[in-house]
Formats: C-alpha cells, structure tokens, sequence
C-alpha cells in the first residue's frame, strides 16, 4: 500500500521526516475499499457537481438523517457515495413528485371527514 523508499523517509531541512505530504496524509484510497467501483466526493465536488452551494450540503449533513455521507477523520471531514447520493436524490425527487401532484378528496375540500 506504501511506497516508501529510502530518499522518502529521509529528514528533511526543517526537520520534517519527508517534504512529500502524501507520504504523511492516508489516501482516501487507502481509507475506504474503493475496488468496488465506489466513488466519494467531497462536499466541494458534490457543490460543483450539481451547482449547489457548500452550506446546504452541510445543512442537508445536520439536518436529513437520511442524506447519505460518511464522516471521515476528527475534523468533520465528509465524503459522499456518489451512487448513494444519485438514489437519495431519486427518491426525493420521486417522493415531492408524487406529493405535488396528488389530488385532494373531496371530503378534504369541503372540510368534512
């Protein structure tokens, strides 16, 4: 998994074991098993991706339990499945279609039960 070699690992001038900061920084590779075709984009991605602002991907991580992400590391690093995120958007889509274009009863309309 590390390609390490001799030269990598060697201090540096300001006293840094390597000036090769993937060296120091797990991949995200290395953190999640990506051989089954998985994809994960970061919030900045997803905002680019589909043209919506950072702060509401954020909002939607608070607030939606059942927006799909992953919380990686202890700075609230977040990485969204891109499948994941293409069904969500699916069955959100599907549910507010079918919510708006459902017709009332009757009985809802004239008040009675």
């Amino acid at each position: 998994m590390n390609n390490l070699n001799e030269n990598s690992v060697a201090a540096s001038n300001d006293g840094h074991l390597t000036t090769n900061q993937n060296l120091c920084r797990p991949q995200i590779s290395e953190l999640f098993s990506l051989d089954e075709g998985r994809e994960l984009l970061t919030v900045k991605d997803v905002a680019t991706i589909y043209k919506i602002c950072q702060r509401t991907i954020y909002d939607l991580i608070k607030t939606d339990s059942s927006f799909p992400y992953i919380n990686v590391g202890l700075k609230k690093k977040y990485m969204i499945d891109k499948e994941k995120l293409e069904a969500w958007i699916e069955k959100r889509t599907r549910r507010e279609r079918q919510n708006h274009f459902k017709l009332a009863k009757p009985q809802d309309l004239i008040g009675g039960k």
